[in-house]
């Protein structure tokens, strides 16, 4: 059952109208609809009935009409629908649940509007303008009760076209604009729509001359000057000739949380630590597959509400597999777009561009998080200045530049602890599984080297053999040369692969550095000192510690680990594939000091 008085006056049934009767109780109805669920006094309807002053008989007029009323409702079985007339003490009272009228729907689409982006948002109230079919009560001389609800239409047209503004799509609503200012030419707010709409189509001289007529209404026919609002865009269009933006739309690009995230409990309060410090951006740094993004997108997720003027993310592709990586000027020109800017008024140069977004962004409380970033420059441009904003960086590399000129605060991010890394099998396998096996789900976490990204990849291996036990998989795994083929998932997504996340951070490096990972891959032991890897090489020590990327020293002795396959070892095996022939030349020899101090030949 619906009413409507967003219009005529109506009454539907499972979508048929229903015969209300006279004008009358037409209008004792829509007064009661107006106030669903309050006390409407008698006396007030009386007044309402006849403005002019009532007759002798008002009083049982109104008795009569409501009468009928309750008639018509109980003839519908309206108490089916949950709704009465109820004549209580001095007056009268519907109750009804609000929704079913459209009054009541409309205002509460345009509440439920406010909190939502600009796409939900233009469409909702689109939604909400499509109820009213005329002037509130039309037909029933109710000029005074309508004029107000009429306000409120245009608040929520005027809302409406904001949005769709904000989202570029000037071209749509130029001509409804136009038709509506013709129809309110003193409704300043719709006047500067239509400015920036016309000015935006480029269409500026219309734009100016809109702005023009306006003025000279106000001040010849209300001695008054345009809004201070409509004169900055004004000035702004006589200035730089720019499209400009009427406000900014709340983009929410981040990514979908990880399921299953585990652990990083430091690093999450790491990062909350840096954000409640005002810092403007941590850098996540960590090796191909330990789970950066992960944490970055975990993180931003749960600080979003923080950032209410919204969270832009990209991923720069510092290790894309088709070895591109993305250019600022085309990541500034996408965040641009997310932020309103049309393609006509996106600047052509990038130091323009990026301008502009850090003028967007001025003062507004947005996250921005850069995935994969291969270099400090890369990411620089894409930094606002605003101090109420946060940027998350991450990166395989370290990320020097952005800690030297910008401030940035490091965070390094390592494998999982075991019990990280048992916590994650359990999500990914359950319970039951993890305790039927629980030595082979401990060796199945150290043979991936407590890396996230093996160890789901591991447990998908695992999920899949579903009537194999955990220990044949781990079985295969002791086995050096397939361990990197089995840590796959067999479908061809390179990014779900041990073996091309580290072959991509491979190719990333330059060309004398890859030269130097060759000697290390083919030492037997785990580590190996900066003089030892920089003797093939031909450079002194210090020029190899220079690169940055040989590692810190070991300490000379140290305790003989279990014979556990690490991390690295993965690395290693990769490298013995890729680097090809040995830089040394054969029957080289050098003495490299392994982790015991001793000194170990490598020959070849």
């Amino acid at each position: 059952m619906e009413f409507r008085v967003l219009g005529p006056v109506e009454v539907r049934v499972d979508g048929r109208p229903v015969d209300v009767g006279v004008r009358k109780q037409r209008f004792v109805l829509a007064v009661l609809l107006l106030e669903v669920n309050k006390l409407v006094p008698a006396d007030r309807l009386v007044g309402l009935m006849w403005p002019h002053g009532p007759p002798a008989s008002a009083r049982a007029v109104l008795h009569t009409q409501v009468s009928k009323l309750r008639s018509m409702l109980a003839r519908v079985d309206a108490r089916r629908h949950g709704v009465a007339l109820v004549g209580n003490g001095p007056g009268y009272l519907l109750e009804a649940d609000p929704l079913r009228v459209d009054l009541h729907r409309f205002r509460w689409l345009c509440a439920r509007a406010w909190s939502m982006d600009d796409v939900r948002r233009a469409a909702t109230l689109a939604e909400a303008l499509a109820l009213w079919r005329g002037p509130v009560m039309a037909g029933l001389d109710a000029e005074g009760l309508g004029r107000g609800h009429e306000d409120e239409r245009l608040a929520a047209v005027e809302d409406r076209f904001d949005a769709e503004l904000r989202l570029g799509h000037h071209h749509a609503v130029v001509d409804e604009l136009a038709a509506l200012v013709a129809e309110h030419p003193y409704r300043q707010h719709l006047v500067r729509q239509l400015v920036l709409a016309l000015h935006r189509c480029r269409r500026t001289d219309e734009a100016l001359r809109c702005y023009r007529d306006l003025r000279r209404r106000l001040d010849d026919e209300l001695g008054i000057a345009p809004s201070a609002e409509l004169q900055r865009l004004h000035d702004e269009i006589l200035r730089t000739g720019r499209p400009v933006v009427a406000g900014l739309p709340v983009p929410r690009q981040l990514p979908p949380d990880l399921p299953g995230f585990v652990g990083r409990a430091g690093a999450l309060a790491a990062l909350d630590g840096a954000a409640g410090r005002s810092v403007l951006v941590t850098a996540v740094s960590g090796a191909a597959g330990v789970g950066k993004t992960a944490l970055a997108v975990r993180w931003a997720h749960r600080v979003k509400d923080r950032y209410p003027d919204g969270q832009l993310y990209a991923s720069l592709r510092g290790h894309d597999p088709g070895g591109r990586e993305l250019d600022p000027a085309d990541v500034l020109a996408s965040f641009l777009r997310a932020l309103g800017i049309p393609d006509d008024g996106i600047p052509a140069d990038p130091e323009s561009r990026t301008a502009l977004y850090r003028s967007l962004l001025a003062d507004k409380a947005v996250l921005v998080v850069l995935d994969d970033a291969p270099t400090s420059a890369q990411v620089e441009p894409l930094l606002p200045a605003s101090p109420s904003a946060a940027v998350v960086v991450t990166s395989r590399a370290a990320l020097s530049g952005l800690v030297v000129r910008r401030g940035a605060v490091r965070l390094p991010l390592a494998v999982l602890d075991p019990p990280e890394a048992l916590e994650l099998m359990r999500s990914a396998l359950g319970d039951e599984r993890v305790d039927a096996e629980p030595g082979a789900v401990a060796e199945l976490c150290a043979l991936c080297g407590r890396l996230p990204l093996a160890l789901r990849i591991a447990a998908e291996r695992v999920g899949a053999r579903s009537g194999q036990p955990v220990a044949a998989l781990v079985a295969e795994l002791r086995d050096e040369h397939a361990r990197l083929s089995l840590l796959s998932t067999g479908d061809g997504e390179e990014r779900a692969a041990v073996r091309a996340v580290l072959d991509w951070s491979r190719r990333a490096l330059p060309a004398d550095v890859r030269r130097a990972f060759a000697p290390p891959a083919r030492h037997p032991g785990p580590t190996s000192e900066r003089r030892a890897a920089a003797s093939p090489l031909g450079v002194a020590d210090a020029t190899c510690a220079g690169r940055g990327r040989v590692g810190r020293p070991a300490p000379a002795r140290q305790a003989r680990p279990p014979p556990v396959p690490q991390p690295d070892q993965a690395v290693r095996r990769r490298l013995q594939r890729r680097c090809g022939p040995s830089p040394l030349g054969r029957g080289a020899r050098v003495q490299a000091r392994d982790f015991t101090g001793r000194t170990s030949p490598l020959r070849r």
